[in-house]
């Protein structure tokens, strides 16, 4: 009898050790999946948007001599200039300024306020020179900065920011006589101008 209890307990114990095993594996089966980690995206991130400016500042409404109001002569003195002399009437409102007689490298900034994106008026002269195109902002104003390609980039370099909806303000930088000028200087004067212009403008309101 005693006998006949054990070898009853022994099969109750492994059937139970049977029916554990069962259901692990069960749930292994059926939430196997809920255990492994994601795999991590690696997809190229998303392009990031162009920043916003953070005001507007309406230039195309200004007259010539509020352009000409830019360029502190303090300011003047930095870019390498010293007389200014408003644009014509009829065309953009702008700004021109030339070096003082005698002054060497002999360069000119202009200044104009474009009816035009910041796309279309940094477009219009076609593919520019890669070394030095690049994009950044000035005092959170979006700003592209670009010389022409296929041998024009010694004629200066431009820097376009925009300031208002459908509205650009333009600065170019150009040497009298090309060559005396690299285009690294020339790209550098020009975002010196453009800063000073949009910090003026700033506070013109």
């Amino acid at each position: 009898m005693q006998e006949d209890v054990q070898v009853l307990c022994g099969v109750v114990r492994w059937a139970v050790v049977f029916a554990v095993v069962g259901l692990v594996g069960a749930g292994c089966a059926l939430g196997g999946d809920k255990g492994q980690v994601a795999s991590p995206d690696i997809s190229a991130p998303a392009p990031q948007p162009a920043p916003e400016r953070p005001r507007e500042l309406a230039v195309v409404n200004k007259q010539s001599a509020d352009i000409c109001g830019l360029l502190t002569p303090e300011q003047q003195t930095q870019v390498g200039v010293g007389r200014s002399d408003p644009a014509a009437p009829g065309e953009a409102p702008g700004c021109v300024w030339l070096s003082v007689p005698g002054a060497e490298p002999d360069i000119s900034v202009e200044i104009e306020a474009l009816s035009k994106g910041i796309e279309e008026a940094y477009d219009r002269s076609g593919e520019p020179f890669p070394d030095t195109a690049a994009s950044y902002a000035i005092a959170g104003f979006p700003a592209k900065q670009g010389q022409g390609s296929a041998g024009l980039e010694a004629l200066g370099c431009r820097v376009d920011v925009d300031v208002a909806e459908d509205e650009t303000l333009e600065v170019f930088y150009s040497p009298t006589l090309t060559g005396t000028v690299s285009n690294q200087d020339m790209c550098a004067k020009a975002k010196q101008a453009a800063e000073f212009a949009v910090s003026n403008l700033q506070a013109q309101g």
